[in-house]
């Protein structure tokens, strides 16, 4: 339930986001019936609550089951309503389009340190970006440079952290950066969507 209602929080951002390329009457009755199923998850919140309180904390296997298949079952209209939406918003698709992982509309460059005795701090060289200490509000900032730069990004790219606790924290690429092994970027010709794609579903990636 908690992943359901993480979702539910997406939908009125990514409808908006479809509609932009499905707005003709197809794609406009896909879409309110997708926010429309969703809106039916209210009450079964309050279902699973009422379970949790019930059931939470019944150790005898059998009843809990029990209890498990009956609420499978108050649950199974919403599925199958949910999978009958995302068919409509399928058909409702362009003839001619592809559905396709960011992999294949994208370009992601994995960091990697440059030798040790390459790096200072006076400006010679690439601006180098290994973590979150080298990022600002919006921007990559410089605070390191490198003499022999490797995994080089490009203005207007996006560069991803992809170690620790700051796995998942961006900002945008103003200028050429040598990547660190700290870091990622996404480059792509559909830059802003990319862009847009990826904060969205950022809380799904880092689950």
């Amino acid at each position: 339930m908690e992943r359901l209602a993480e979702n539910k929080t997406q939908v009125e951002p990514v409808s908006k986001k479809i509609l932009e390329v499905l707005a003709d009457k197809a794609g406009k009755d896909a879409v309110a019936s997708l926010v429309k199923t969703w809106k039916e998850l209210a009450p079964l919140e309050k279902v699973y609550a009422a379970y949790q309180k019930k059931h939470g904390g019944t150790t005898a296997v059998a009843k809990k089951n029990s209890a498990q298949q009956k609420l499978r079952a108050t649950y199974y209209p919403f599925f199958t309503q949910l999978h009958a939406c995302l068919k409509q918003i399928d058909k409702a698709v362009p003839e001619g389009w592809e559905v396709k992982p960011m992999g294949k509309v994208a370009k992601i460059v994995m960091g990697l340190s440059p030798k040790g005795n390459a790096y200072n701090e006076t400006g010679v060289g690439m601006p180098l970006v290994n973590g979150p200490v080298e990022f600002a509000e919006r921007f990559a900032k410089r605070i390191k440079w490198t003499t022999a730069p490797n995994k080089i990004c490009k203005s207007g790219d996006l560069i991803v952290c992809v170690r620790g606790s700051t796995t998942g924290k961006f900002v945008k690429s103003d200028g050429e950066y040598c990547l660190g092994r700290g870091v990622c970027s996404i480059s792509s010709k559909y830059q802003s969507f990319v862009d847009q794609m990826f904060k969205e579903q950022l809380p799904t990636l880092l689950v």
